[in-house]
């Protein structure tokens, strides 16, 4: 009982380690957060020398306005889904102690038999 308690320790500590290790941004500067910025506005412009339009929200908020309801939608299979957003309560950004981390959906696929499974693919993995 005393080796497998003394094995788990370590294998919480190892743990721990591993996890600080892989998450740590204390060596990330102001200059290398705001490079990484530029880059990913500059991809979702679509390019070098490309500007995202200043009205570009309101547009996008335009177009979501236009978009026809599941609801609506006849012989939908998915539109007696309750779709909820869940809040990742609990994760800190440590450089801003910001909670407001998210990430970006790159695709949804449904299973075309079995509308109980769907598949997601994250822009930048980690699903």
């Amino acid at each position: 009982m005393k080796v497998k308690t003394i094995l788990l320790a370590v294998f919480l500590l190892m743990f721990a380690y591993q996890a600080n290790y892989c998450f740590a941004q204390e060596d990330e500067s102001s200059e290398s957060i705001l490079e990484r910025e530029e880059f990913i506005l500059t991809r979702r412009a679509g390019g070098p020398g490309m500007k995202i339009a200043f009205d570009a929200y309101s547009q996008a908020l335009i177009q979501k306005s236009k978009i026809v309801e599941d609801k609506f939608v006849p012989d939908s299979k998915t539109k007696i889904t309750n779709w909820f957003s869940i809040n990742p309560i609990g994760m800190f950004y440590q450089r801003t102690n910001a909670n407001y981390i998210s990430g970006r959906t790159n695709s949804i696929a449904f299973h075309p038999d079995d509308v109980n499974i769907l598949y997601i693919a994250a822009a930048q993995g980690g699903v």
